[in-house]
């Protein structure tokens, strides 16, 4: 699987777990409530001791995912894996469009100066914006990151 479309399923699935999470806290609150209202459910049982327990520990896995999830920037990578994939296949397009065009005059040695520096500036441009997404990576991960919380 490429980096992007990892990035994509490690975000959705984080996603879905968080959600998953949260709403098992809140059903499990408003089957604490129903115990109460209804008799069921005492005070000092052990089965509303768990359910205090389930609710705290579903919302703070849930909170603990979502941090994770926005730590990691998962989302912000995918779409910059998918700008880079797009950049990238259109100057492999571009790039065989000169070698085929060079391929068909096979009568010239060499390529034509036109078409050499067609290609030599679509791999500037394309080494150029590469520096550039590295950069925007190494930013992105250092401006984010995971860390165990600190007392104080």
């Amino acid at each position: 699987m490429k980096s992007g479309q990892k990035n994509k399923h490690q975000a959705k699935k984080l996603g879905l777990w968080v959600k998953g999470l949260f709403a098992l806290g809140i059903i499990l609150i408003v089957a604490m409530l129903v115990g109460h209202f209804s008799g069921i459910l005492q005070p000092e049982s052990l089965w509303h001791n768990l359910l205090i327990l389930g609710i705290a520990l579903a919302h703070a896995a849930a909170a603990l995912l979502h941090h994770y999830a926005e730590k990691m920037a998962f989302d912000e990578q995918a779409k910059q894996y998918e700008r880079m994939t797009a950049l990238f296949s259109k100057a492999s397009e571009e790039l065989e469009k000169i070698l085929i065009r060079q391929q068909q005059q096979s009568n010239e040695s060499a390529m034509n100066e036109t078409d050499q520096k067609a290609a030599k500036t679509i791999l500037l441009e394309l080494g150029k914006e590469a520096l550039e997404e590295n950069g925007d990576w190494v930013l992105l991960h250092r401006k984010r990151p995971l860390e165990l919380p600190k007392n104080g």
